[in-house]
């Protein structure tokens, strides 16, 4: 990885190495205690096999008691004498993220809007952008027993603070993107969700323009390209907004990947509230450019990449960590 590093651009100065008595996750309890000190960026474990009970203490020992960026590696990866560049450049490139690096992006010609993703899974998720290139992110997740707007309201007004102190005034425009929201909770989404987007801007007596996208990824939706060969998949960015779309919403399908093996599952996208004004092939090329920005993949995922942030972090926090992470950890994206 030392050697790699220069090829990269990076420079990554030698480890220091801790070999450990056992496998025991007590012990790797009491390494952590010991070794992780304030000069540390970032821990690495090569672990000899996969167990979730160990991935969950070193997880919840590295983002609540110790803050530090960790990654966990299972020494059969690297096994493979063949690939075995390829795969440390993959695990040094993840490490990179993970220090608050920005591996690649795509252009936006705005300035000043701010970029959000919304999931829930076990825990509320909120993933916001930090800087007009939409590479730097702060993100944060909780618990929530009452009404999500709670939590909503909450996280908004973070991000917002956290925007106003990179960047020295508050955003332009605001785009949040919801994942998870089925069409019957739309009115309820409304109602309760985006009224705490909007009060939190009345709050800090903003003329901030917001647009609330909903992400339907489990649809049975399925689009085809008809040829001289007959129907095929269609090509990624293909946007589908008219004849089999909603008579009274604004939505659209987007097929962003392209899949060589069944049918490709295209994404409906739904504009609950809207009062930037955007067209509606604005609104299409920008999720589109963000399905290119998931710094786990070189290619386009299914959703956008706040979203999937946000799928990350509700998944790790609520799976494993079962308690918020530490706020020295909220710009990094440490969940990946």
């Amino acid at each position: 990885m030392c050697r790699l590093g220069g090829v990269m651009g990076c420079r990554i100065a030698q480890p220091r190495l801790v070999r450990l008595v056992d496998d025991r996750t007590d012990t790797y309890m009491s390494a952590c205690r010991e070794h992780i000190t304030k000069d540390i960026q970032i821990v690495v474990f090569i672990c000899p096999s996969v167990r979730s009970d160990r991935y969950s203490v070193i997880k919840k020992m590295c983002c609540t008691q110790i803050p530090v960026a960790s990654q966990v590696i299972n020494s059969r990866t690297l096994s493979n004498p063949q690939k075995v560049r390829s795969i440390i450049q993959k695990i040094a490139l993840q490490m990179t993220c993970k220090l608050g690096g920005t591996l690649w992006t795509v252009r936006f010609p705005f300035k000043g809007w701010m970029i959000c993703g919304i999931d829930v899974y076990h825990v509320c998720a909120a993933v916001a952008s930090l800087n007009e290139s939409i590479s730097r992110w702060y993100s944060l997740a909780m618990f929530q027993e009452k009404e999500l707007g709670d939590f909503y309201k909450f996280a908004f007004t973070k991000a917002l603070e956290k925007w106003k102190n990179e960047n020295g005034v508050f955003p332009s425009k605001i785009v949040i993107i919801r994942d998870g929201v089925s069409d019957g909770q739309f009115e309820q989404c409304r109602r309760y969700e985006i009224e705490q987007f909007e009060t939190c801007l009345r709050q800090f007596d903003l003329d901030t323009k917001l647009l609330f996208i909903v992400v339907q990824k489990r649809i049975n939706t399925r689009i085809f390209a008809l040829d001289r060969e007959g129907a095929s998949n269609p090509p990624p960015g293909t946007v589908l907004d008219h004849t089999v779309t909603r008579r009274y919403l604004q939505d659209f399908f987007l097929v962003p990947q392209n899949v060589r093996q069944g049918t490709v599952n295209p994404t409906h996208y739904v504009v609950l509230h809207d009062t930037c004004n955007l067209k509606p092939g604005q609104v299409q090329r920008l999720c589109y450019k963000l399905c290119h920005l998931y710094y786990n993949w070189p290619g386009t995922i299914r959703c956008p990449r706040p979203c999937q942030y946000a799928h990350k972090l509700a998944q790790l926090v609520g799976q494993y960590i079962k308690k918020a992470p530490s706020s020295a950890l909220a710009d990094k994206l440490f969940y990946l």
